[in-house]
């Protein structure tokens, strides 16, 4: 037996990988790889850092001013140094001083009223470098709309380079600035779906050009191109009612099909409903896209994704599959290849790079972003390479995150391990490989090591430091999460440029966009213009979440009150925020009615639905997404988390044969949750040498006997130690080191270490709607001391009985018993009798 759920593993670790090329001689070909590109491929030098900025609004300015002046040189203009230094008293969006250095030099002015991505800021700039010269006007580029309304790399690159030699013979032309900015804008929307991608680098030059074509044709109304290129700033800056209103106005309109099948795309984009009118597909491929991200967003189903495009006749690329690469399966493998490469060579293709392998490739991007100089020059593309080099390795960077977050999530024995040292000789060449370090440790948090119980675990010195000089050198490459997880950091001296505060939730002005990280800036949580900014975003999920935050005051457990408040406008299509709110809820009735939507939706999230409706007090409204998650969920390791109460159900209804067929089923997984079932499935069964055995698999498989233990001491209180008195012995001896001791309400002052209820896991629902906060403590459960999260849930099975007694110490010192009905895992041995369904 043992040998064949060997044999079953090593197979399943073998075909979830197996299409990474994910062995030890592929990881040592990629090694040696690395040494010879080291030793033949010379760094250039390193240039001078004097573009460093001090924050993003330096940066936006700097990158959106670079851009025109570069396209304001001709052939006898000497190429100008660029600085920008924001007024540190300036309110807003800021006020900034250009210095123009080399002949001619001098100052501009810049005062954005709304945002710093608004191109009306930039337009007297823009005519003051374009001076009084003749404007053109010519034919705009045939065709270009459709290769847009592509967007993939071919075509992008097809669309630049037609454009780049118009815009060369006319640079004075308004409607070629206006396709310019188009094909910028059609970049940032590829690069702002999801996890490490940037559009902000994008917006900037979208920025550049409308405000070029503005200066160019004073007076003139913006053309369609004009108006998309604007309406995808609102949308990617979170103005997103703004965004709409103009979408609305546009989509009346439009008499052309581009212009509709981007108004479809960006209100899409803005509200991630993947709902549409009618069961054709859609038309464009941007719109295929952004259907995807929205499905990919909103529901987060990985049996939904890849069979949606295929329906669609969308094929698997590089930009569509980063939104489900946190799916890895054998079935994705198998269509897709190695997804780090199809990535890589994407990125190669994009950046115009040559190479026989993607450690070449991205070595190549790499040396692209190190050389860039960041100050103007004579274009070469409308989208220079270094932008296109840096949006490559990005897309690389979140691919290596979300398969490491994917193969984890599977919980495949050293797969996420063995993805990581395979993957290294690639992540290191990455500009952001520290920035994934951090990423990683989040996968191996311990609480004993958290930073004020925030989860954030310390990172060794020499990844600090190498972040800490990414926040000297280049802290455009950081991203909001990013800035998160650098808190791992919080202490070590390469980061003292970084205050405590710099870590606070901000508002980047006139936009919806809420960040964090010593390098933004904008309007605190108690300001007026944070505010404006969470109302600009009514359709972020993130916004929603902040909103939530302040409507619940940071209560642990907000109200249902206040869930449909926060998320009421998106409740009825984005399944992953009914799941949040579906266990968050206190009402019932709210409960079955999101649950059964979840499992409607997805087969793969019936289990944990109706674990959640079952703990409500509706199990016989649970049975039926129990069994509808038994017969077609996909993911396996998903599926022996979440039935466990299925399989429960089952046996106290009699249908044992049933139950024990699917406990079966998910301990052939080898999972974890899978096992537990199978032992627990025992265990009611009275077959109790055979729960031993199966719980001892466990302690074999991951080396923690905390499962095992807590099975030896239940058994103990339940039906004596025999026969299992030794290893009872040695799990009391584990789990209650000072014994397993009871006291009453008089004998409070005998429990000095009280378990906190801010452990995670430890304050549900139900012990919120006894009126306890996270700052209370119990001191014991049912009579028994509890010290650790781990003895509280080994006391909870003791009996099964609803009714429990917690002896709790409230915030304020008092200590007072509360009795209480509640949902127990029931482990008491079960009738073994047979019905007519089995």
């Amino acid at each position: 037996m043992n040998k064949k759920r060997v044999v079953f593993l090593v197979a399943l670790l073998l075909a979830a990988v197996g299409g990474l090329k994910y062995n030890e001689m592929r990881a040592e070909e990629a090694r040696q790889a690395q040494e010879r590109l080291a030793k033949a491929i010379v760094l250039p030098p390193k240039p001078p850092r004097n573009w460093r900025w001090a924050g993003e609004p330096e940066w936006v300015v700097h990158q959106v001013v670079r851009e025109m002046v570069s396209w304001s040189l001709d052939e006898t203009t000497a190429v100008p140094t660029l600085a920008v230094r924001r007024d540190p008293d300036s309110k807003g969006p800021g006020v900034f001083e250009i210095s123009l250095g080399g002949t001619g030099a001098r100052a501009i002015v810049v005062r954005p009223q709304t945002h710093v991505w608004d191109p009306a800021a930039y337009v007297e700039v823009a005519a003051s470098l374009l001076g009084d010269g003749p404007r053109e006007s010519g034919p705009p580029i045939p065709g270009l709309s459709e290769l847009l309304l592509s967007s993939d790399t071919a075509s992008l690159l097809k669309a630049d380079g037609l454009l780049f030699a118009a815009l060369i013979a006319r640079p004075r032309d308004a409607r070629l600035h206006e396709q310019a900015a188009l094909l910028w804008a059609a970049h940032a929307m590829r690069n702002s779906a999801d996890w490490r991608v940037n559009p902000r680098p994008f917006l900037n030059g979208v920025a550049a050009h409308l405000a070029m074509a503005r200066a160019l044709s004073p007076g003139t109304a913006p053309g369609t191109d004009a108006e998309i290129a604007g309406i995808v700033i609102d949308v990617v800056v979170m103005r997103q009612t703004d965004a709409m209103q103009r979408i609305d106005a546009l989509a009346k309109r439009a008499d052309a099909d581009a212009a509709r099948a981007w108004t479809n795309a960006l209100r899409v984009r803005v509200t991630l409903d993947p709902r549409r009118e009618s069961n054709r597909p859609p038309r464009t491929r941007i719109e295929k896209l952004e259907y995807l991200n929205a499905i990919s967003r909103s529901q987060r189903f990985c049996s939904v994704i890849a069979p949606t495009a295929g329906a669609w006749g969308l094929r698997r690329s590089a930009d569509w599959a980063r939104d489900s690469l946190s799916c890895v399966d054998e079935e994705y493998l198998a269509a897709v290849g190695n997804p780090l490469e199809l990535q890589a060579f994407d990125a190669m293709e994009l950046a115009g790079v040559q190479g026989d392998s993607a450690e070449e490739g991205i070595k190549a991007l790499a040396d692209i972003s190190r050389a860039a100089t960041h100050q103007p020059g004579r274009p070469s593309a409308i989208v220079p390479v270094e932008f296109r080099a840096e949006a490559g390795l990005r897309h690389v960077g979140h691919a290596y995150q979300a398969i490491y977050a994917g193969v984890l999530s599977k919980s495949l024995e050293g797969a996420a391990k063995r993805f990581s040292e395979w993957a290294a000789p690639l992540r290191s060449l990455l500009p952001e490989a520290p920035l994934l370090e951090l990423a990683q440790d989040r996968a191996d948090t311990d609480p004993t090591r958290s930073i004020e119980n925030r989860d954030y675990v310390r990172a060794p010195p020499d990844t600090c430091a190498r972040v800490g000089k990414l926040l000297t050198d280049r802290p455009d490459l950081l991203l909001y999460n990013d800035w998160l997880r650098l808190q791992a950091c919080i202490g070590d001296p390469s980061l003292k440029s970084a205050g405590r505060n710099g870590w606070d939730f901000v508002a980047v002005p006139g936009t919806g966009l809420i960040t964090v990280g010593p390098w933004s800036v904008g309007a605190g949580e108690k300001e007026p213009e944070y505010e404006a900014a969470l109302a600009r975003a009514p359709w972020a999920p993130s916004s929603l979440g902040l909103l939530l935050r302040r409507h619940a005051k940071d209560k642990v457990f907000p109200t249902t009150a206040e869930l449909l408040e926060a998320y009421g406008r998106v409740l009825d299509y984005n399944t992953s925020i009914m799941s949040y709110v579906l266990n968050q809820a206190d009402d019932p009735d709210l409960v079955e009615r999101l649950a059964k939507q979840v499992c409607a939706a997805d087969a793969d999230a019936c289990g944990l639905a109706g674990w959640r409706l079952a703990e409500s007090g509706r199990l016989e409204a649970a049975l039926p997404l129990g069994a509808r998650a038994v017969a077609q969920a996909r993911n396996p390791i998903a599926l022996s988390q979440g039935v466990s109460w299925y399989v429960s159900a089952l046996q106290e209804r009699g249908r044992v044969a049933e139950a024990m067929r699917i406990a079966g089923r998910m301990a052939e997984v080898y999972s974890s949750a899978g096992l537990t079932m199978l032992g627990k499935a025992y265990e009611r069964m009275g077959q109790f040498k055979e729960a031993a055995e199966t719980y001892r698999l466990i302690t074999e498989r991951y080396a923690t006997s905390e499962v095992e233990d807590a099975f030896y001491v239940r058994h103990a209180q339940r039906y004596g130690p025999a026969p299992f008195e030794e290893e009872t012995a040695a799990a009391l001896g584990r789990l209650f080191p000072k014994g397993l001791r009871k006291i009453s309400i008089e004998q409070a002052a005998q429990a000095t270490q009280p378990l906190s209820l801010n452990f995670r896991g430890v304050l549900t629902n139900r012990l919120r709607a006894l009126g306890l906060s996270h700052r209370d403590s119990f001191l014991a459960v049912d009579g028994f001391v509890v010290e650790t999260p781990e003895q509280y849930g080994v006391v909870l099975t003791f009996v099964d009985e609803p009714k429990v007694v917690y002896l709790v110490r409230r915030k304020d010192g008092r200590v007072e018993e509360i009795s209480a009905e509640t949902y127990r895992p029931h482990y008491g041995v079960v009738v073994k009798r047979r019905m007519a369904t089995d």
